[in-house]
């Protein structure tokens, strides 16, 4: 999607009919730069793309009619509203309009008589279409799962590399690879499943039915667990909120910044220590998964270093001579003493005895083997007891500093409880929320143990239904049917998996690319499995996690972005197929985004904002565009003045509206 235009009439600020020619993406000039005082329009602008996509907007319904055009009306008289966007995608050029047409009810209100939208294009044959369904073509282009992450206010954008943020991340993802389309076809496969199930259960044995009973039952407890699980994980996110947001507070009061400063540094030293004992543990399980038998070897070992030393002593094993050498003597009929060895005489017996006394080859080379093996064990086995003391006396002394952590935690809620009655007061709900968040953590473990164990039992029953025979060719067909169904639902899962993979691996090398060049630090942002976006500095040999600031924050955010913008423009070079989102080229529409950031970062966002996709739309307060003009200036294709005219400051008028100016040093292009 490149935009081409968008024109307003009468849209809140903007009187009348008011156009907007965005920059085009040929070159390096492909940044639009909207810039005003506040009040004066950019976050209705912003609103505008939403309205006239999706019919949402962050104002009531009833306030979109312009102020000026609303006094200028008679009662009874109606105006309209409207806002038309036109873009190309996919070789197609396209017009979508929104319409609201509104009747002044009295001096001060005005009523909806109608509203609607449509959707124009001209195909790839240069002919004239209508859509008969606009909010279908919208969602394929931009679905609106997605356009918070295209069209969004800057100033709120770091919410979305918070962890309660990941799911939201997540479904935009899937959005854009069609996984989300994949995850429906697996729910319905799964009730296809389920029916063919009840099929073969009215023309099956009743043992089979017994069997379907009792899976069908299992399924539904195993469903009910994990909604509950999903239900507590957002109790759960709601809770980390309201602590984050006390946490806030008390680094804003007077007296407790310090403190809570210090509680953030050991609240982040104690995970990062529960991380390392975390490692400690899965290293122990490992261990004495693949080596714990050496334990319990000894008596095994010892008994067979026994049986091999009474055979040594009996001259047994190892052998002084060998069964072949004693046939060689008998073949040549002369003994090593030189006397003659005749068949059938005393001498001849005599050597031929030492065949039965004389060891093998593979008997000799099996004691060499057995004795090395033994010797190997037994050093597996030392090593083993030295590995897990290691371990042992590693986990002590960080239980010991986990302990001594915890302690000074708890001393500065201590202190905290006992300062002015408004700290105390926060430190007591924050207390009261921890706890609240431990118990619930805890039955989630509960829970997920039971689902767990439910899962084991579903395979067995899942296993002796496949064993079960059937009754006749109806429930021979249902069981064909099940079978193949289940067999589709791995094959989806399967690639379900390896898709999700590809994308955050892609997605991580990307907002990597962006984030080294847009943060002044040494530090590195991935994306963890839960699609929560983690940032690290550099911590002696190792790395520690950021406990990150606002500014910081929204520069993740932002390199975000341009990370789904390329997987979005690499979707549709592949072709890749996905009714739900066809991919493509981008624009991102930004709404003061460099409000919390300090100078340096302004100057680096500005500088790396072009790159992020083929087109930029930047809605800017005046005082930050003087901030970052030099810097963005070389990236910048049009350049719009958001005229204000504000009735608090002008007592002539009589409402406020806003006229767009194009600066002339841009009007020539585009």
């Amino acid at each position: 999607m490149l935009i081409e235009s968008i024109t307003l009439q009468n849209f809140r600020q903007f009187y009348d009919k008011q156009m907007i020619l965005f920059a085009k993406p040929e070159g390096s000039k492909n940044v639009t730069i909207i810039h005003g005082e506040n009040g004066s329009g950019k976050t209705a602008l912003l609103n505008a793309f939403n309205w006239c996509f999706y019919d949402e907007v962050t104002y009531q319904r009833e306030s979109l009619l312009n102020e000026r055009k609303q006094l200028e009306m008679k009662i009874g008289e109606t105006a309209d509203i409207s806002v038309i966007i036109r873009f190309k995608e996919h070789n197609r050029k396209y017009t979508v309009a929104r319409f609201q047409t509104c009747e002044k009810a009295n001096d001060s209100e005005y009523i909806i008589v109608n509203e609607y939208s449509n959707v124009e294009y001209i195909d790839e044959a240069g002919k004239p279409q209508k859509s008969d369904n606009p909010k279908r073509i919208v969602e394929q282009i931009m679905p609106k799962t997605m356009s918070s992450y295209f069209f969004f206010d800057g100033e709120r954008i770091d919410n979305l590399s918070k962890n309660e943020r990941a799911e939201d991340v997540q479904t935009a993802i899937k959005t854009i690879m069609g996984l989300e389309m994949m995850e429906r076809a697996n729910k319905h496969l799964e009730k296809v499943q389920k029916k063919f199930r009840d099929e073969l259960k009215n023309h099956s044995a009743p043992e089979t039915q017994l069997l379907i009973t009792k899976l069908n039952s299992i399924e539904e407890q195993i469903n009910n667990k994990n909604m509950n699980i999903d239900q507590k994980e957002r109790n759960q996110r709601s809770i980390q909120n309201q602590i984050i947001e006390i946490d806030q507070k008390l680094k804003k009061l007077e007296g407790a910044k310090e403190l809570q400063e210090k509680r953030e540094e050991l609240e982040n030293n104690r995970n990062e220590v529960n991380e390392q004992i975390d490692g400690i543990n899965k290293e122990i399980i490992s261990i004495c998964s693949e080596r714990g038998y050496l334990a319990f070897s000894d008596k095994a070992i010892n008994a067979t270093k026994d049986i091999l030393e009474v055979k040594r002593k009996k001259g047994e094993i190892p052998s002084g001579i060998k069964k072949q050498f004693v046939e060689d003597l008998l073949e040549r009929e002369v003994c090593i003493c030189g006397e003659k060895l005749v068949p059938g005489s005393e001498h001849y017996a005599m050597v031929e005895s030492w065949k039965s006394k004389a060891g093998s080859e593979e008997l000799e080379s099996s004691y060499i083997q057995t004795c090395a093996n033994i010797k190997m064990l037994e050093e597996k086995r030392t090593q083993l007891f030295i590995d897990l003391k290691r371990l042992v006396k590693d986990k002590s002394a960080l239980l010991e500093q986990l302990k001594d952590v915890i302690e000074q935690i708890e001393d500065i809620g201590d202190e905290f409880e006992r300062d002015s009655e408004e700290i105390g007061d926060l430190e007591r709900k924050r207390k009261e929320l921890s706890l609240e968040f431990s118990d619930i953590d805890q039955e989630i473990g509960g829970i997920k143990v039971q689902v767990k164990q439910l899962e084991s039992e579903k395979q067995e029953v899942e296993s002796e239904l496949k064993k079960s025979k059937a009754m006749n060719e109806k429930s021979e067909l249902a069981k064909k049917r099940m079978d193949a169904t289940e067999a589709s639902i791995q094959v989806i899962k399967k690639i379900l998996n390896i898709q999700a993979d590809y994308v955050r691996e892609r997605l991580q090398e990307r907002i990597g690319e962006v984030y080294g060049r847009l943060l002044r630090k040494g530090y590195t942002a991935e994306l963890d499995e839960s699609y929560s976006i983690n940032v690290y500095k550099p911590f002696g040999n190792d790395r520690k996690l950021v406990d990150m600031s606002t500014g910081e924050r929204q520069i993740t955010s932002i390199s975000f972005l341009g990370a789904l913008v390329d997987i979005a423009r690499e979707q549709a070079e592949r072709g890749t197929k996905n009714d739900l989102f066809k991919g493509g080229i981008i624009p991102i529409v930004m709404d003061s985004p460099f409000g919390s950031l300090d100078p340096d970062h302004q100057s680096r966002i500005a500088g790396g904002i072009p790159s992020l996709a083929h087109q930029i739309v930047v809605l800017v307060s005046s005082s930050q565009y003087a901030g970052i003009e030099k810097k963005i200036r070389p990236y910048v294709g049009k350049e719009y003045k958001l005229n204000y005219f504000d009735p608090k400051k002008d007592a002539s008028l009589k409402h406020e509206y806003t006229e767009l100016e194009e600066v002339k040093q841009y009007a020539a292009q585009g």
